[in-house]
């Protein structure tokens, strides 16, 4: 895993980061790797040998790779929040939602301005019209059917709807 991740950041180094920031933590991560590696070498040349270890050896041993991983990720992903490419992403996303949020404030706003109220119990008064006016259109129609019997006993009143 180590000389994976030294490899990946020799060659990023070399080749792909394109700003100082990513170049300067590549540096960092692969100067931590380099270190990693010779305490690695002579942790085991001295376990191979028999040379008693340090404390902080045997410390090494147990949370070393652990420790290892985790700076490994670390380092990645400071990288590509350096990269350019992805602050122009998150300055744009940035940029869209704060764009998107004054717009949200500005229709919240509107809703309790009096031009909006009026306009919607204009338009409620509306709908209450089209509905009436369907409800009396069906009326009629249904009393007009072939078929349909009308008491004439009964008498109509004059204005009404069914005149």
């Amino acid at each position: 895993m180590v000389e994976g991740a030294f490899i990946w950041l020799v060659y990023g180094f070399i080749r792909a980061f394109s700003s100082g920031v990513e170049r300067l933590i590549s540096l960092g991560g692969m100067a931590f790797l380099v270190v990693v590696m010779l305490l690695n070498l002579v942790t085991h040349f001295m376990m191979v040998k028999g040379i008693p270890l340090a404390e902080f050896q045997e410390s090494w041993i147990a949370w070393g790779a652990v420790s290892v991983f985790i700076a490994v990720l670390l380092i990645v992903l400071f990288i590509t929040l350096a990269d350019p490419v992805i602050r122009l992403v998150r300055l744009e996303l940035r940029f869209r939602g704060k764009q998107e949020e004054k717009i949200l404030e500005a229709k919240t706003q509107a809703l309790d301005s009096d031009k909006i109220q009026a306009a919607m119990e204009s338009r409620a008064d509306t709908e209450a019209d089209n509905l009436a006016t369907r409800i009396l259109d069906r009326s009629l129609q249904a009393s007009r059917r072939p078929g349909f019997v009308q008491n004439r006993d009964q008498p109509t009143r004059r204005g009404s709807v069914l005149d």
